[in-house]
C-alpha cells in the first residue's frame, strides 16, 4: 500500500508527545540548546543586565537552564513553565533541597504567577516553535508578569534553513521538522514582532552560542566584542543565533 507524504499539522497533543519523548530519552539530553549552550546565554545576559531576582523560564523543558543557573549567586527564585508534564517532573526533582525557591508547572497554569513579580524572563529557543497567535498569548502573559524594570531574554535561530532538519515518518508519511520548528526569524522580524506585543527593544544582535566542538573563530570573537556597543544592535555578520533583550513599553502599561 502506497503512503502519500503530507506536511504535519501540529496539535497540542502531538507537541506534548514529541517533547515528552525527547525530555525523557537520555540519548537526547545533550541535544537541548539550554543543555549545551545555556551557560553562554546566561553569561551574555549577566554581562548586559545581570541574572538577578525572580526568574521565569518559559519553555523550560527538563530544566537544563536551571542547571547552569544554579552556579550563579544573584537570583532568588526560579519558575519554569512548559507543555510537557514529564519534563516538569525533572524540573521539580532538580529543585529538591535547594535553598532558593524552585518550581515547575504547566504553561496553562501561568495565571498563578503574580502580576509584575518577575525580574528576568528567559524564552530560550521557543519563538521558532509557535505560530503568531500562540506567541502573542505567551508575550501577553510575559508582559503581565514582568516588572517594569525587568528584562525579557529571547533566543532563537537566525534565518534557519528549516529543510536541513526536516524528515518524513516512514509509517504515516507526515513531513515534519525534527525539533518541531515551524518558522524562522531575522533580527528585524523578531524585533518588530516583540515590539508589536508591547515591548521596547533594549538590545538585539546575532551571535554564536554553539557547542565548543563547533568552535567560535576569530570573526565570532571580534563580533562578540563589537556587539555590546550602542551602535551595534544589529550585527553586520550572519551568526547562527539571535539574542534579544526587551523591556515592557511604559506607555503600554495598564492601569
Amino acid at each position: 500500500m502506497s503512503i502519500e507524504s503530507h506536511p504535519i499539522v501540529w496539535t497540542t497533543t502531538k507537541i506534548e508527545k514529541i517533547w515528552d519523548y525527547y525530555g525523557t530519552n537520555p540519548a537526547y539530553n545533550n541535544a537541548y540548546f539550554a543543555k549545551h549552550s545555556g551557560h553562554r546565554v546566561l553569561s551574555e545576559v549577566d554581562k548586559l543586565v545581570g541574572v538577578t531576582g525572580n526568574i521565569l523560564d518559559v519553555g523550560c523543558g527538563p530544566g537544563y537552564l536551571l542547571e547552569h543557573m544554579k552556579k550563579l549567586p544573584s537570583w532568588s527564585s526560579y519558575t519554569g513553565i512548559d507543555t510537557s508534564e514529564k519534563s516538569l517532573e525533572e524540573v521539580n526533582r532538580k529543585g529538591i533541597d535547594e535553598k532558593r525557591h524552585i518550581e515547575g508547572f504547566l504553561v496553562q497554569n501561568a495565571g498563578r504567577i503574580k502580576d509584575k513579580s518577575v525580574d528576568r524572563i528567559f524564552c530560550v529557543e521557543v519563538m521558532e516553535h509557535c505560530d503568531d497567535d500562540t506567541l502573542r498569548n505567551i508575550l501577553s502573559m510575559i508582559h503581565r508578569v514582568v516588572k517594569q524594570d525587568g528584562y525579557v531574554v529571547i533566543t532563537t535561530p537566525n534565518t534557519e534553513d528549516l529543510n536541513k532538519a526536516t524528515q518524513i515518518c516512514p509509517d504515516c508519511g507526515c513531513i515534519y521538522h525534527k525539533w518541531q520548528h515551524v518558522r524562522t526569524w531575522t533580527c528585524h522580524e523578531l524585533s518588530d514582532f516583540v515590539r508589536s506585543c508591547g515591548f521596547d527593544i533594549y538590545s538585539v544582535f546575532s551571535c554564536h552560542f554553539g557547542r565548543e566542538d563547533l568552535g567560535r573563530g576569530i570573526v565570532d570573537r571580534f563580533a562578540a566584542l563589537c556587539r555590546h556597543g550602542k551602535n551595534w544592535r544589529f550585527s553586520f555578520l550572519h551568526l547562527p543565533q539571535i539574542l534579544l533583550l526587551a523591556t515592557p513599553h511604559k506607555q503600554s502599561e495598564r492601569n
